[in-house]
């Protein structure tokens, strides 16, 4: 039996979400380039960068499974997926303001990281909500997954 083709939507997510996994994995290893100068004045940053690469390649990943499932179109997967896409941004979001909470930076590094973290943690919640959506509302995507 022929699996029901994708739609447009679907495919811009699995396509989007896959070059941006790999992308964003493979960047995760120069996060602790970017703050070894300052982990010998501030020792439990290294912990935090550690935390932050955990969390936010685990989210990266579920991501990547949630893709891999859609692409894979079996039947009665979609609430998997859904699940996968809001365990990824969770894990985005706490891995995103790890480095601020647990590295114990001074005040003035922490304003300054404030505005990129809030913006990135806006993005996410925003890519995840629009997709989440879509993913509950479309017609086309539950009759593709229906079980």
């Amino acid at each position: 039996m022929q699996k029901p083709k994708l739609t447009g939507a679907l495919i811009l997510f699995i396509a989007w979400t896959a070059i941006a996994g790999a992308n964003g994995l493979r960047e995760l290893g120069s996060v602790e380039t970017t703050w070894k100068p300052y982990m010998a004045d501030q020792p439990s940053l290294q912990g935090a960068v550690l935390i932050f690469q955990a969390l936010t390649g685990a989210g990266i990943l579920a991501w990547l499974f949630t893709a891999w499932m859609l692409y894979q179109r079996e039947p009665g997967t979609l609430n998997r997926a859904q699940t996968s896409l809001l365990i990824g941004a969770l894990l985005r979001l706490l891995g995103g303001w790890s480095i601020v909470l647990f590295g114990r930076l001074p005040a003035e590094m922490v304003q300054r990281l404030m505005p990129q973290v809030g913006f990135i943690s806006c993005l996410i919640l925003l890519f995840t909500g629009v997709w989440y959506l879509y993913l509950l509302r479309s017609q086309r995507v539950r009759e593709i997954y229906a079980g």
